[in-house]
């Protein structure tokens, strides 16, 4: 791997791009500190649309429920409440604490004096 100065790389820039373009990679360095590469652009692969048509198949039951015996496990014991729009998972109403209540909430409860 080539490495090249700033200086060197301003001057010499045409025949560094051409090395890239034959797939090397060149190192750009500050005061013989490397703080940059130029290498070649990896070519994007073709995607082919359709490659696996006719190869995968849905069966026709695919949305249909489980068997009992694989729904089991997944059974919630007990009554299951709704969740309602506005409430977090426990049921308890959904808001944001506004920073300033919190801040002020925390100050009272460290100092009951004032």
């Amino acid at each position: 791997m080539l490495q090249v100065n700033i200086h060197e790389a301003k001057t010499r820039l045409s025949e560094l791009f051409e090395r890239v373009q034959q797939g090397e990679a060149v190192i750009i360095a500050k005061a013989g500190k490397p703080i940059a590469q130029i290498s070649p652009l990896l070519e994007k692969p073709t995607i082919v649309l359709g490659l696996l048509e006719g190869k995968l198949h849905t069966p026709q039951d695919f949305n249909a429920p489980l068997p009992e015996d694989l729904r089991r496990p997944f059974k919630v014991k007990g009554k299951v409440k709704r969740q309602e729009k506005g409430e977090d998972f426990t049921g308890h109403p959904n808001r944001a604490v506004d920073p300033r209540e919190q801040r002020s909430t925390q100050r009272s409860s460290q100092n009951p004096a004032d």
